[in-house]
Formats: structure tokens, sequence, C-alpha cells
């Protein structure tokens, strides 16, 4: 499904996400190149490992900040920690050695000295709705389930609000069975490191997609796309991988890559390029000449009036729609002057 205008959706974490899980797999790679280099951890390999190693946990722990469902990706390294042959002789070599247990415990207390800290500064408010994190009864999933059988049929049988979502659900289909024959016929066409890191990321879309499928908020959005952005971002890059290893002709590899730029360069038209009505600032312009005080308003609304009228409002959606922050609503109602 065509994600791509959520990406760049100031309300939406996936960029910087993104950006920070790319960093965090560029350290990765070369962290493994380190140790395919290194056979005996001594007092120099050691440093430099650990070094490597500080700057992933921070780029992880920063990927965390901005979106938790980063959390998922550290099956990569878990996957490659129990796969990948040169890491596993690597820790056998070097199991006893006293660098081994240092360069072990330092990140782990990085991490925990982490959570702690963010726990301390994001000052954690409850909310029954969107803190519950997963479903609790079995008429809940079986909701979910019918809400997943809707979506599935408007985006295969062209029923979506853009007709080229449903192009885009086509094409990532198309390739998914042209890779899978693939496959079948040269099944031995990649190498063992190029397997892991397919079968690594395919982990991360697989259990990604399964705690997400059984999250309350699924449930609360009525299994809304969006939410999956970052398992279409990685399953994507996937098929672009072995299509890459797949395709022999370089003509046949440019013609896919235009069917992406193609879909979504047209969904951003559809969405974002055309207008099809005018911008927040333009429609909501007039509230920034307001006095100060708490407008109260549709939750689709109020946060892009508060976004455009920030020096003078603040906002808060009816109290029989959503209210992301409860501890904000006792802040905005003790204002003197309401607005509705």
């Amino acid at each position: 499904m065509n994600q791509y205008y959520v990406l760049i959706l100031l309300g939406h974490p996936y960029s910087a996400q993104f950006f920070l899980v790319i960093l965090l797999l560029l350290v990765l790679i070369r962290i493994r190149h380190r140790v395919e280099k290194t056979e005996i951890l001594e007092f120099k390999s050691f440093y430099i490992l650990l070094g490597w190693m500080l700057v992933a946990v921070t780029l992880y722990s920063l990927g965390i900040w901005v979106s938790e469902f980063s959390a998922i990706f550290l099956l990569i390294p878990v996957y490659y920690l129990i796969f990948d042959k040169t890491i596993l002789n690597y820790l056998r070599r070097n199991f006893k050695s006293p660098w081994f247990f240092n360069l072990v415990f330092f990140p782990i207390a990085l991490m925990i000295w982490y959570y702690n800290l963010r726990a301390e500064i994001k000052h954690h408010y409850w909310d029954q709705g969107y803190d519950s994190y997963f479903l609790t009864s079995y008429a809940d999933v079986q909701k979910n389930i019918m809400y997943f059988l809707l979506k599935l049929k408007t985006s295969l049988l062209f029923q979506d609000v853009f007709a080229i979502e449903n192009v885009f659900n086509m094409y990532i289909v198309l390739l998914t069975i042209f890779v899978i024959i693939a496959r079948l016929r040269k099944p031995d066409s990649l190498s063992r490191k190029d397997w892991n890191l397919v079968n690594a990321t395919l982990l991360v879309c697989a259990v990604s997609v399964l705690v997400m499928f059984f999250s309350y908020w699924n449930l609360l959005s009525e299994f809304c796309p969006r939410y999956y952005t970052p398992v279409y971002i990685a399953y994507c890059f996937i098929l672009l991988f072995l299509l890459n290893k797949y395709l022999q002709k370089k003509y046949l590899r440019i013609l896919v890559v235009l069917g992406f730029v193609y879909t979504t360069f047209g969904y951003t038209y559809n969405t974002i390029i055309r207008h099809h009505e005018s911008g927040p600032f333009v429609r909501y312009g007039k509230f920034r000449d307001l006095p100060p005080g708490t407008l109260i308003a549709s939750y689709w609304e109020t946060h892009k009036i508060n976004a455009v009228a920030i020096d003078n409002l603040q906002s808060l959606p009816y109290d029989h729609e959503l209210i992301r922050m409860n501890n904000w609503k006792d802040e905005v109602l003790k204002s003197n002057d309401f607005y509705f």
C-alpha cells in the first residue's frame, strides 16, 4: 500500500525514524566488517568495537525516542547473532576473554541508563485508549479481523479513494510473485550473506505485522494502513534488493524503479500537489487574530488550528473524541476565554 505521503507528514515519525534506522544498520555493517577482520579480541580491537557499539546503542536509543516501534529493529542484530557464522565463530573464540565481558556490559548499561532517563523526561501519563497496548478480548480480535478483510477488499479490488493506491498494491503483488518464481528457478543465486540480510528484514516485517495486528491502537484506527508504513518500506527494500539480484538486464531494473517513482509521485500529486483544498494557514489564518484563550473543536481540526495560532490559542477536542494527553485537558480548561 502506498504510504509515501505519510512519510512527509510532520505528525508522523517515519522520516526521522528510518533515517536513524539506516544509520544504525550502516554502523552494524561496520561492526560486522570489524569482527570479520579480527581473530582475537585484544586491547586495540576492544576499544574500536566498543566505540562502534556505543554509536549503535545511541542511534537505536534515539530511534526509540522518535518512535517506540523502532524497538522492533533489534531483531536484525539478534538474527545475526544466532545465524551468522562469522559472528558465531568470533563469539566462540573470544567468549572467555576478559575484554568480552566489558564489550557486552557497557552497551547494556548505557541502554538501561537511557530508559530510566527517558521515563523521567517524557513524563508518561496513562490514557486508556492511547496507552492500552494489546487486545485483551476475543471480540476485539474478531473486530480487527473484519477491519483487515475490509481493507484487503478495498486494496485489491480498486475501491480506495485514489486509484493510484490500488495500482501500487497490485504492483507490489506482481513484483512479489516474480521474486518467488525467480527464487524457485534460481535457488542458489544469492550468497549466504545476502540471505541473512533478506531473512533478518523479513523477520522484522513479520513480527511487526503480528504486533501491530494485535495492538489496541490498530483496532481504534480501524486498521488504518498508515501505521504499517515501516513495514511497507522495509518490505519494498527487500523487493528491490532481490530484484537487483534476479534481474540480469539493466533496463529491467530501471523499469522497476520507474514503477515505484510513478506510483509514489502519482499519489503525492493527487494528495498534495493538486491542492484539493487550501492549506491550514490559509483556512485557519484568522484564528491568529483572536485574543488568547482555549479553543474547543473537532479532533481533526483542533490540532491544525493550534499549530497555526500557537501563540494565542490552546486547543482541546470535544469530550466524546480522542484526547491524546489527559493532563493537558486540566491545564487548558483553566483559561478565562473559550472559543467553540
